[in-house]
């Protein structure tokens, strides 16, 4: 799929406001699957851009995973992204080269 994002600021229109012209088109087919226009102020360029990602995911009917930073319940966490956080946080010491780093980094 491919997104086609449209961002346009039209003559004598309001220089604070934002118009968006999204379409999702079918790659192989040049297949129209998705068209929306979407309007804000410039001050709101965040709640633009998550209404966006949430307008096409909800037109290719794909789940968004939660924001960053933000951490699922451990009875929904997957077991192996709390492997790589271990693995990471163990290369992260690692990585120091002090002699008490290395023992953390082996815990």
């Amino acid at each position: 799929m491919l997104m086609s994002p449209g961002v346009r600021q039209e003559s004598g229109a309001d220089p604070d406001r934002l118009r968006i012209n999204a379409r999702l088109i079918r790659a192989g087919t040049d297949t129209q699957l998705w068209d929306r226009t979407f309007e804000a102020i410039s001050e709101d360029v965040i709640k633009l851009q998550r209404d966006i990602a949430t307008a096409v995911a909800d037109g290719i009917h794909a789940r968004l995973a939660p924001p960053r930073g933000s951490v699922a319940p451990a009875a929904q966490r997957d077991p192996s992204f709390d492997a790589f956080d271990l693995y990471s946080e163990g290369r992260y010491y690692w990585a120091m080269r002090t002699p008490e780093s290395l023992k953390q980094s082996v815990q």
